[in-house]
């Protein structure tokens, strides 16, 4: 019987000259931490282990565009490691961050979660299972991972949009933005482009789920509050997931008692809702 084939693992850190104190320590990282949580379910790989001919810089690519998973070691800010994580966060891929304990991930993914990694063994322990946790996470629910560059991208998209509601949300990120740098005092934004852009997504989300409802209920006439949720869900397949069930039904409840839907029942197992006459 063949063995099933092993997904791909490709690994951004910084490499250095073969004797530099930067390789010995990501060729520790890469034996005693990486490579004992993803194999053997991936085969992970280093830029430098790379022996096809060809453009090394067009392989690296390959693996960044087309890599199941992708790790991402930030220590010591490595400019080309920043630039490698630049390209996965555009792919909207899963990736995860792995940072020297004591240092902190610059730019704005400062805002994302990194594991700290170290030669201590007790650090190094806990790095595997929680590097084993998050490979788990993302294998369950890839669109659980949101980057800088993914958002900016989400929000690129919005501000093309001929919809009032995206257009809207565009117009409340340009005024904060520039309310932020119009605070005295103030050396840097109230918030980052990352915090903004997870703001506004949300906020996006709950316009799309809101108008959607409304669409369905004002088609349908008369019908059940399961059959709206997964018709929403239904409805959009890139945006929505089962997990946002509670969310949809929630919204639901508060168009209720807004006054923008009606139920004929009074109770919560069999509600029906129907547009306002």
């Amino acid at each position: 019987m063949a063995k099933d084939k092993k997904k791909s693992c490709f690994v951004i850190a910084p490499i250095g000259d073969p004797d530099s104190d930067v390789r010995q320590w990501s060729n520790k990282i890469f034996k005693h931490i990486i490579k004992p949580a993803v194999e053997p379910d991936y085969d992970p790989i280093r830029a430098q282990d790379i022996d096809q001919s060809g453009l090394v810089t067009a392989q690296i690519v390959d693996q960044l565009l087309g890599a199941d998973l992708t790790i991402a070691d930030l220590t010591d800010g490595n400019p080309n490691v920043y630039y490698e994580v630049a390209i996965r966060h555009a792919v909207k891929k899963p990736i995860v961050h792995l940072i020297r304990s004591g240092q902190t991930p610059r730019f704005d993914i400062q805002g994302m979660r990194a594991i700290h990694i170290d030669n201590d063994l007790e650090i190094a322990k806990n790095a595997i299972e929680s590097l084993k946790g998050q490979v788990k996470k993302l294998e369950e629910d890839p669109n659980s991972l949101t980057t800088p560059v993914s958002q900016a991208i989400n929000l690129a998209e919005i501000n093309k949009s001929d919809n009032p509601s995206d257009q809207a949300l565009a117009d409340i990120k340009r005024q904060l933005k520039d309310l932020s740098s119009r605070l005295p005092g103030q050396s840097a934004p109230v918030m980052t482009d990352y915090a903004f852009n997870i703001a506004l997504t949300n906020a996006s989300k709950q316009c799309l789920i809101e108008n959607t409802i409304k669409r369905i209920v004002k088609s349908k006439g008369r019908c059940s509050i399961n059959s709206v949720i997964l018709d929403v869900i239904r409805n959009h397949p890139r945006e929505l997931q089962i997990a946002d069930y509670g969310v949809i039904e929630a919204t639901i409840h508060n168009l209720i008692f807004q006054g923008e839907l009606i139920t004929d029942s009074k109770e919560l197992t069999e509600y029906t809702i129907v547009s306002p006459p």
